[in-house]
């Protein structure tokens, strides 16, 4: 399968990913502020609807916290290969600017 030198990298998209993730991470962070205790709920089954809560908050406690970490470097990443990406066209740029210069010196300034 032939390759191509032409490629485009959406950064303004990348670099907004990363303030979307931080808004998600944000958001998701927050809902479990807002878990309630069931501690007393009732006088005749509270036991085992405490532990049964319990346990599933355990659960999903764990399972955010890894969403969260996922988000997190999932943004960071994008903001990563966004300033790479300008940087490298900065570079070419600079590279491109030098040969023209040279093959028409009466380009420069």
């Amino acid at each position: 399968m032939p390759g191509s030198d032409h490629w485009q990298v959406p950064v303004a998209r990348l670099a907004s990913l990363e303030k979307t993730m931080s808004d998600i991470e944000s958001r998701v962070s927050a809902v479990e502020d807002g878990a309630d205790d069931l501690s007393n709920a009732d006088e005749i089954h509270g036991e085992r609807m405490v532990e049964a809560v319990e346990a599933f908050l355990r659960e999903w406690r764990q399972s955010r916290r890894t969403l969260l970490k996922n988000v997190t470097l999932l943004g960071e990443a994008s903001a990563t290969i966004a300033t790479a990406v300008e940087g490298h066209d900065e570079e070419i740029e600079g590279s491109l600017k030098e040969m023209a210069n040279s093959i028409r010196p009466e380009a420069q300034g």
